[in-house]
């Protein structure tokens, strides 16, 4: 007979398993050619066949060791495979302190994301201390950013992609019991199986690859992907059982007693029956108890010791391997110094304990009475920026002091306040002039940029004109910022007599300015106790006047002013005669003015903070270089779209802010040379972007060898202004963004006018496409880190001013906005 076909499929007959025999084996050995049709690790029954012992023995003298020695030997993925490999290990696992694989695989029909899942991931790898617990709320643990903090790093494989986004939300929404750093991290998330497509293959392959390379591996139950993964790396993986119905397994999991595969259909009766049952170094499986592994015999113990409930049914296995080796596939190259595993020298935040102490309150901007603990962002924002270029003037610190005097003296719950609330009570209308304090209140409206950039506005406004600003307490505001002001409140109390009244004013309240000038109802004779300024996109003229010097010379005596806007309006500020020469003594570099602002009045609460710092220290931190893209789509409805993402990718690579992908014939790189690792922090709503992203930096080396490590924190799909988690979010990807180094935005977005404005920056703004297409050029440089008022509040008044004003520009994204540009 020239050959001999054999059968070893998991379904294969009483006759296709005499193979495993004596006597079978004698009358195999004489054909020449031998064609195996199999998809199982068939190797532990090989240690069953007598003949073989001697030579298996001297082969392999630790029997756990057999599949690991020759996938190393006979397995060396590819350049486009390894390329996958090294690139993802550079740019999300080398620079971390600790790696942790992940791999889940949902054996049930429909397959998918199931609570019990992520549940039983969490008790095994809790339980087993492989990831800490988060803190609970009764003590959140504070992070001390003045030290290094361990990195833990964790990979999951799956095919769906809610496995890791549960996990990363979890370690970004709360801390860790231990103050570990965690970054997840999930290379591919592609829904279903798709086997024999070469690129899937690829990218299955690298992924096994990536498992073999961490520090600890949890396998799911019967999965021959975690079989190679721990094989390859020599590891011993806490094994998941398989749920029933539903429900989460009691243990969780179970760590495998060695590193071998399980051989899941092996033939446990006839000629080997007896011979398992004897044999020291051949076992039943942990997660298949009709299975059979090898372990070292030296290892004595039972198998019944490490599993507290049975495991029955045959699970038809979906990957199918040629051969008994084929299952062992993917290399461990010895020689790459991918195995040289540096930790990162830098710290989590470039600080010291003297320089935190010393660049604390940078600038003498802030006021130092205030505890540390209760508002950590005010003392440790330093820490995680550069060292400002924009310094504060002495007339802007002077102007802040003298304006917490005024606040504490006029604040809530001051005698001046209480009788300034009591005349608003009882009088529509004041017969004196010069009020012993005066007030301005903030009412939060439209989403949150919107409603940060006009809080900013209405902040400068009450600095101008010596008001006092009080914000409507109505809403989440104390769950985003703290109090900045020492020693009192900027809330306006709940049983204030303009509490019950915000919601009703608008254009026709009797009290709204606008129409009051409309309707000729203002005199010199007769002063109101309060007046309502409607600055929105869609103003009308009267309302405008509020920017006029005739109708501001009236406000100076009117007690209290109730503002609501969607706008960023300090612009025009700047165009009112009597306001200009004070701004200029504040601010003498006119494109400071926002940044200056909210550095002073926005602090994020302990709980927002603790989102940006375990963001930053897990996933930018420990790059050399961080890029920022801000992407909202204004087209209804909003989602992904190629051509924002083609204009995204245009841009970047146009501006030489990331870099272009190799050839195919360069796509070798040297990776005895340390190289560059840029992080790139997307924010949007749609998760998109950032999965073609980072699948572009995946597939592809860059043309200038830098690894390219993408990250987005949320993708929430919609907006959902006013909700508290939403919003805590919302603010700490707008302070991420604001953390790092040069800045992508979307066109007319208030999110990325605050991030610019926050960390200084002038970002490169995507202009809005038109027709589904790219525009070309597809981004321009802001010319000042200054937002743009996007429905400049213009009213004839203003029209020849900002003609002749070398400060006030149009915007680059919208012709019809004005911004405050350095006159140099």
């Amino acid at each position: 007979m020239s050959y001999l076909c054999l059968y070893l499929i998991h379904d294969y007959q009483d006759h296709d398993k005499m193979f495993f025999c004596e006597e079978d084996q004698n009358f195999i050995r004489q054909a020449p050619w031998l064609v195996f049709n199999a998809n199982l690790y068939f190797i532990p029954s090989l240690w069953l066949i007598p003949s073989f012992h001697t030579e298996l023995n001297k082969l392999f003298p630790q029997k756990d060791t057999v599949f690991h020695h020759l996938s190393r030997y006979l397995f060396h993925p590819t350049n486009q495979v390894w390329g996958m490999v090294t690139r993802s290990y550079n740019a999300y696992l080398s620079r971390a302190d600790e790696t942790l694989g992940i791999q889940v695989r949902v054996l049930s029909k429909p397959a998918g994301y199931f609570q019990h899942v992520m549940d039983q991931i969490l008790a095994c790898t809790q339980r087993e201390k492989l990831l800490p617990e988060v803190a609970t709320p009764q003590s959140p643990k504070v992070t001390n950013i003045s030290r290094s903090l361990k990195l833990k790093a964790v990979l999951v494989t799956s095919l769906y992609p809610e496995y890791s986004e549960k996990l990363r939300t979890m370690y970004w929404e709360s801390p860790s019991s231990t103050e570990e750093m965690l970054q997840v991290y999930q290379p591919s998330q592609e829904m279903y199986q798709q086997t024999d497509k070469r690129l899937h293959d690829q990218k299955a392959l690298a992924e096994m690859y990536l498992l073999s390379l961490t520090d600890k591996l949890v396998t799911s139950d019967s999965s021959t992907f975690g079989y190679v993964a721990q094989g390859l790396g020599g590891l011993k993986p806490w094994i998941l059982y398989k749920p029933k119905n539903h429900t989460a397994p009691n243990p969780p999991c179970v760590r495998a007693m060695s590193m071998e595969p399980c051989f899941l259909r092996a033939p446990l009766y006839g000629c080997q029956a007896k011979t398992v049952n004897i044999t020291p170094f051949v076992r039943r499986c942990e997660d298949r108890l009709t299975g059979l592994k090898l372990v070292d015999s030296a290892d004595e113990f039972l198998l019944e010791d490490n599993i507290s409930f049975g495991i029955s049914g045959m699970i038809k296995l979906t990957i199918t391997i040629p051969t008994s080796l084929a299952i062992c596939s993917v290399l461990l190259l010895s020689s790459s110094n991918i195995f040289n595993r540096h930790k990162s020298h830098l710290t989590t935040t470039g600080s010291t304990d003297s320089k935190k102490l010393r660049e604390k309150l940078p600038g003498g901007l802030l006021a130092a009475e205030f505890d540390e603990e209760s508002c950590l962002s005010r003392y440790h924002q330093s820490s995680l920026r550069k060292p400002p270029p924009y310094k504060p003037s002495g007339s802007l610190v002077s102007k802040l002091r003298s304006y917490e005097m005024l606040h504490k003296r006029c604040g809530p719950g001051t005698d001046a306040y209480k009788r300034a609330t009591e005349q608003l009570r009882h009088n529509d209308h004041i017969t004196s002039s010069g009020a012993e304090c005066q007030y301005v209140v903030w009412t939060p409206m439209f989403g949150l940029g919107n409603r940060i950039l006009s809080m900013v506005s209405a902040f400068l406004y009450a600095l101008l004109t010596e008001r006092v600003l009080l914000l409507d307490p109505r809403n989440d505001i104390t769950d985003l910022f703290c109090e900045p002001f020492p020693g009192t409140s900027w809330l306006l109390p709940l049983h204030s007599p303009l509490t019950d009244q915000i919601d009703s004013f608008n254009r026709e309240h009797s009290h709204c300015y606008g129409t009051m000038l409309n309707n000729h109802a203002i005199n010199s004779t007769t002063t109101p106790s309060h007046l309502y300024i409607d600055i929105f996109h869609d103003s009308r003229d009267h309302d405008k006047l509020f920017f006029c010097e005739k109708e501001q010379a009236f406000l100076k005596n009117v007690p209290w002013l109730v503002v609501k806007s969607n706008l960023y309006y300090l612009p025009a500020l700047w165009l009112v005669p009597s306001f200009q020469t004070e701004l200029i003594k504040l601010f003498p570099q006119k494109d400071t003015v926002f940044h200056h602002l909210s550095q002073y009045l926005l602090h994020p609460t302990n709980q927002v903070w603790g989102m940006v710092t375990r963001s930053y220290n897990a996933y930018l931190a420990r790059a050399d270089e961080r890029l920022g893209i801000q992407v909202r789509v204004f087209s209804t409805p909003a989602g992904y779209f190629q051509h924002v993402m083609d204009q995204i990718v245009s841009c970047t690579q146009r501006e030489k802010l990331l870099p272009e992908l190799a050839t195919i014939e360069s796509q070798l790189v040297n990776t005895s040379e340390i190289q560059k690792l840029k992080a790139v922090l997307v924010t949007s709503l749609f998760p998109e972007y950032s999965n073609e992203l980072s699948n572009m930096f995946w597939e592809r080396a860059t043309s200038t060898g830098e690894i390219i490590k993408v990250y987005q924190p949320s993708g929430e799909k919609i907006q959902q202004s006013e909700k508290k988690p939403h919003d805590q979010k919302a603010l700490a990807e707008i302070y991420l963004l604001s953390l790092t180094d040069k800045l992508v935005t979307s066109t007319r977005s208030t999110f990325g006018y605050v991030a610019q404005g926050l960390g200084g920056l002038k970002p490169w703004i995507l202009y809005e496409p038109r027709n589904s297409t790219v525009p070309d050029p597809p981004c321009v440089r802001a010319m000042s880190m200054e937002p743009c008022s996007l429905k400049a509040p213009l009213s004839p008044c203003q029209a020849q001013t900002i003609k002749i004003s070398p400060f006030v520009r149009y915007c680059e994204d919208r012709v019809t906005g004005i911004k405050l540009v350095d006159d140099d």
